[in-house]
């Protein structure tokens, strides 16, 4: 609902004067001078405007609190009207009403106003702080079972007025303390000169305590009391007053997005008793309110960006979005409140040309960074295809030079002495067990190879302590050897070298007759996890030799798996290099250039028209903007294609008949004409998220050669 503007209203927000400035003082003068220049504390800044531009869209009374506001320029008493027409119609129902103020608070309790003023109201309430003190201390009381007082403790005291004081802080609301009027008295007043009873009539505010809030919740819900006034903040979750609401009232635009969803959530919502009785007939009613050329316009047009881009961001990845259209969070400039204030429709044509023209240069911004990624992903996937045939290569001769001897040999170094040893550990023979029946020679012979063995374990044992304490000299020297590759010993046909760094140590494979080749599979690089696991203590401790061994083991085993993952991500690759080959090939000319071209033409179409008019006052603008008329004809070419797609499906695979799938095309053509001025379309190929670009792959173990180093 629009609320005519005052003379008042009109000469604050700033009203042309023959030399073409604003009247001095006004909000559009003070913006004027404050662009451009950087805000210091105290001074006056674009912020500062633009509450006081919000607070007069409100009431002027919120300015100047001894003004005198005609009842056809306030908007109170348009909500005022509004809910009493509601009460009257819904009053066999007792059918109740919400009432959101964001940028003003009561002064007092709503069964305290003072009905003797209507006009100019403004008083305030001076509690005293023993009244409220107590009313905090009955708020925390209870009473045992022998009806004596229970009183809560200093402690619990302070945590209620500390939490009391957090939940009480509102951008809003602290802006509107600074003001002795308050609009909140002036809607009762009107209500209660309509014929609503005051005692119908709340404020949240009036709720001090939890206990008290639901209590008023109970009354709505009741039918008690029958109009709830309060802020987004204070209305919030929780305000469960469903049941007899039949209307919401948002007399002014809040801030963010979600406080108006939590505002319409109040009421749509379950739980509504009159909806239940009457399903068919009962339809919830939502008010707006907004005063004609002042500030509400836009703030209603900044929750809308808002919501926009707060949208986009959750269905970027759905949509094929990689920008997000720029948004900013609330403060005008001088433009737009001119925009506004004259209501001059080429002025305001010329706002939102600019900014149609800023969002379509970022869509085809967009356009060609897509096409530069497209570009890029072709030649990151052209090196990844020949570094990874290289890996192959490596691999494959990695898995030639496997050796499994018959018993377990090792060639272990002397990093201190730069020595070597040749160390063969003989494999146990397998004893079966003695027969019961055995002859003397069976019962020799057993007991001979067991007697072997024995021999054989001993010597393994001597010859394992003697690998153990060498491998253990040499993890030390390695210690203090950083950044130094050291061949570490000789196993299954590959030499095992390490290397280690201040935050890893890395163990290496290469065949013995091709040292450029290292492999180091993942289980084979031991990072510092901890803070002291890289100590000299510690890190020889962590890295013990049959733990070692079995790392080589299995990584000498898995081999052929890694060759296969190696196989599989060069077939991928390919694919990705075919289809990027595909995507630069074709590079599609963007599509709604004409339409940017034609935005910018009709843009300077308009300023010319406007310098004409500021100079001649008899002018009559010419202005006709071209660009609409482009904008339709890209959507009737998407229509038709969408058309002819949805009927080639229909054709393929068509199990229903014509007139089931005739209005679920229209469906699917109408969104995404909705969507044509957000997403890029191009028929055969549709631009989406770089995934590969920017994916993390599975880290693929490979072959690294040693130049790296």
């Amino acid at each position: 609902m629009v609320v005519k503007r005052s003379e008042e209203v009109a000469q604050f927000i700033g009203v042309a004067l023959e030399n073409g400035k604003y009247n001095e003082g006004s909000i559009i003068d003070r913006m004027q001078k404050c662009e451009g220049k950087k805000s210091k504390k105290g001074q006056d800044n674009i912020l500062s405007c633009t509450t006081d531009a919000r607070k007069v869209a409100l009431d002027y009374r919120l300015i100047d609190p001894n003004a005198k506001v005609e009842k056809e320029f306030s908007k109170s008493y348009a909500m005022a009207k509004n809910i009493y027409e509601n009460y009257l119609e819904t009053h066999a129902t007792k059918g109740t009403q919400l009432g959101f103020i964001g940028l003003s608070t009561p002064k007092t309790h709503s069964q305290k106003v003072s009905l003797e003023v209507l006009d100019n109201a403004h008083e305030t309430e001076n509690k005293n702080p023993l009244d409220e003190a107590q009313e905090l201390l009955e708020s925390l009381s209870s009473y045992d079972e022998k009806g004596n007082l229970i009183a809560p403790s200093q402690k619990e005291l302070e945590n209620e007025l500390k939490e009391k004081e957090a939940k009480s802080v509102n951008l809003d609301e602290e802006l509107a303390k600074g003001c002795s009027f308050d609009v909140y008295s002036d809607v009762l007043r009107h209500l209660v000169q309509m014929g609503i009873p005051q005692n119908e009539i709340a404020f949240i505010h009036d709720a001090k305590t939890e206990e008290q809030k639901q209590d008023l919740f109970k009354k709505l819900n009741r039918g008690e009391v029958r109009v709830l006034l309060g802020s987004p903040a204070k209305m919030g979750v929780g305000t469960n007053v469903q049941e007899r609401l039949v209307a919401m009232h948002e007399l002014d635009c809040p801030w963010r997005p979600d406080e108006l969803l939590q505002m319409e959530g109040r009421g749509i919502r379950q739980g509504n008793i009159l909806h239940q009785n009457d399903p068919e007939n009962f339809r919830m009613k939502i008010y707006r309110y907004a005063t004609e050329k002042t500030y509400d316009s836009r703030m209603w047009q900044i929750i809308e960006t808002k919501s926009k881009g707060i949208e986009q961001f959750r269905n970027a990845h759905k949509l094929g979005l990689n920008e997000l259209e720029d948004f900013n969070m609330g403060s005008s400039n001088a433009s737009e409140m001119k925009a506004e204030a004259t209501g001059n429709p080429l002025i305001i044509e010329e706002v939102k040309l600019r900014a149609e023209i800023k969002n379509e240069e970022a869509k085809y911004k967009a356009f060609n960074k897509e096409n530069y990624f497209n570009e890029e992903n072709l030649k990151n996937n052209s090196s990844k295809l020949d570094y990874l045939k290289l890996e192959l290569k490596d691999l494959e001769t990695l898995q030639s030079s496997v050796m499994i001897p018959t018993h377990t040999e090792i060639k272990l170094y002397d990093l201190k002495n730069e020595e070597s040893k040749d160390y063969k550990l003989i494999k146990v023979k397998e004893v079966e067990p003695l027969k019961e029946n055995a002859s003397m020679s069976e019962e020799l012979t057993h007991k001979k190879l067991k007697e072997q063995n024995k021999q054989i374990a001993e010597q393994n044992k001597e010859k394992l302590d003697a690998i153990k304490k060498q491998f253990a000299s040499n993890l030390n020297d390695l210690f203090f050897n950083e950044e130094r590759d050291c061949k570490l010993l000789e196993y299954k046909g590959f030499v095992v070298n390490a290397y280690k760094t201040k935050y890893q140590v890395e163990f290496s494979l290469s065949p013995k007759d091709n040292p450029n080749i290292a492999y180091s599979p993942s289980n084979m690089v031991y990072k510092n996890d901890t803070a002291n696991m890289f100590s000299s203590y510690n890190f020889c401790g962590e890295i013990k030799f049959y733990g070692f061994l079995k790392r080589l083991d299995n990584a000498i085993t898995k081999l052929p798996e890694k060759i296969k993952e190696l196989e599989n991500s060069i077939e991928t690759t390919q694919e990705n290099i075919a289809k990027y080959t595909r995507l630069v090939e074709q590079k599609p000319s963007y599509p709604r250039l004409e339409y940017l071209q034609a935005l910018k033409g009709d843009h300077k179409a308009l300023i010319d028209d406007l310098a004409k008019m500021s100079k001649d006052r008899d002018y009559k603008p010419v202005f006709n903007p071209k660009s609409k008329e482009v904008l339709k004809n890209l959507e009737a070419e998407k229509r038709a294609s969408l058309e002819n797609e949805s009927k080639e499906q229909g054709v393929k695979g068509n199990t229903k008949s014509h007139d089931e799938i005739e209005p679920a095309t229209e469906q699917v053509i109408e969104k995404e004409i909705e969507k044509g001025a957000e997403i890029i379309y191009y028929k055969e190929v549709a631009i989406t998220n770089n995934v590969d670009y920017y994916e993390n792959e599975e880290e693929l173990e490979t072959t690294q050669s040693r130049s790296r180093r």
